[in-house]
């Protein structure tokens, strides 16, 4: 399918179209890398176990005692 669009898009688009689409791909990479991030940091905060920043301040707690 992708091969197909781009030998539309050779055939047809112009210069500027193509421009356009890839700052319109563009964006959407850096809105996937958003939710990505979101997503992670969800999954982070409904976590019951720690992360390894987390258990290593505790485990440095328990260390000083």
């Amino acid at each position: 399918v992708l091969k197909g669009v781009g030998k539309l898009l050779e055939i047809y688009a112009t210069k500027d179209d193509i421009k356009r689409l890839e700052g319109k791909v563009e964006n959407i990479e850096s809105d996937i890398t958003f939710i990505k991030r979101d997503i992670k940091d969800i999954k982070e905060e409904i976590s019951i176990t720690p992360s390894l920043r987390q258990f290593n301040e505790l485990k440095a707690k328990v260390a000083q005692i």
